[in-house]
């Protein structure tokens, strides 16, 4: 049974959706135990649930799986790539690298792995934000990079997420990468994917800076949703800005018809402000300010908004702008 067929047809007890064969090979390694994972007559067991983990994208298996067959020197070097790759998009960088090694010394002449090397020593050697991960004890924040666009897909698939996040709608995966460049090319934007220590990438967190100022959005896959992931993965990266970006106030707009994000954005330690936004009237939107205790105003708001390009617009008071 191949990896396309776990996916297209639910073989073999693989379930059809991502998130159901996620939970799938976790009840499966539960069952398992530390057997599964380390005596030699599992070895069919092992890689059939790596090929599972694999069609599905899920890396936490995919890296624990291929670890434990690496270790028992029966991961060949597909494999052994595959874990690799895993672990660099994990943010496992460290691990990434000692496999990769590992592979070039065994095979100096396999061309994916020296390209994967390559790829992951120029990530590794000037990430952005000089390689910042902040975390709590399940959340890993990480900068978004081009080797992280099938994650990206996996959860993006809602059309919710664009519309109301007022993301594009991406044709293909040119227009993702190039979307990416300049998101961070102009220097002045942070965008982090959300990863969980046992699900992997699961959103985005993103925060436009200016001066000492902070524009502030997040996103969830819609299977993560309702479980506190986005004010946590929120309030990790407000202070983190705080602390070594100098961030002293953040600003962020929702549609008023959003309720929900309304109440995760108050969570983080978003206040409501009375500051009229303009520039959709089929769909107001609501200004939201952090922390609640510092002062906001509408020309700061203005003043931000314009630094970073955002198309809606702050309505300033009739004095301020008729000087």
């Amino acid at each position: 049974m191949t990896a396309q067929d776990a996916v297209s047809e639910g073989t073999d007890g693989a379930p059809y959706l991502r998130i159901d064969a996620m939970v799938w090979l976790r009840e499966t390694l539960a069952d398992g135990g530390d057997a599964l994972l380390d005596l030699p007559d599992r070895k069919s067991w092992r890689h059939q649930l790596f090929e599972h983990a694999c069609a599905y994208a899920d890396l936490p298996v995919v890296a624990q799986l291929g670890w434990a067959m690496h270790a028992l020197g029966e991961a060949d070097t597909t494999v052994r790539l595959d874990t690799a790759r895993a672990l660099w998009r994990m943010g496992e960088h460290e691990f990434a690298g000692d496999l990769l090694r590992h592979i070039l010394l065994s095979a100096p002449e396999q061309p994916e792995a020296r390209h994967l090397h390559q790829d992951w020593s120029q990530w590794c050697h000037a990430p952005p934000l000089g390689g910042a991960m902040p975390c709590d004890e399940e959340l890993r924040l990480q900068p978004l990079g081009h080797h992280h666009v099938d994650d990206f897909r996996w959860q993006y698939v809602d059309p919710d997420i664009a519309m109301l996040c007022n993301l594009p709608s991406f044709a293909d995966t040119e227009q993702w990468h190039a979307w990416l460049d300049e998101t961070w090319g102009g220097g002045d934007q942070a965008l982090l994917g959300i990863w969980h220590r046992q699900w992997g990438f699961i959103g985005c967190v993103g925060l436009g800076v200016y001066e000492d100022l902070g524009f502030f959005h997040y996103w969830l896959g819609n299977e993560f949703r309702g479980y506190g992931f986005g004010p946590r993965a929120g309030r990790v990266l407000l202070n983190f800005a705080r602390e070594h970006w100098g961030v002293r106030a953040c600003y962020a707009k929702v549609y008023v018809s959003n309720a929900s994000s309304q109440r995760g954005l108050a969570k983080i330690g978003f206040d409501a402000t009375d500051i009229p936004l303009l520039g959709n009237e089929a769909m107001p939107e609501l200004l939201m300010h952090w922390p609640a205790d510092e002062h906001c105003s509408a020309e700061e708001a203005h003043r931000l908004f314009v630094a970073l390009d955002i198309e809606t617009q702050v309505a300033l008071p009739l004095a301020h702008t008729a000087r």
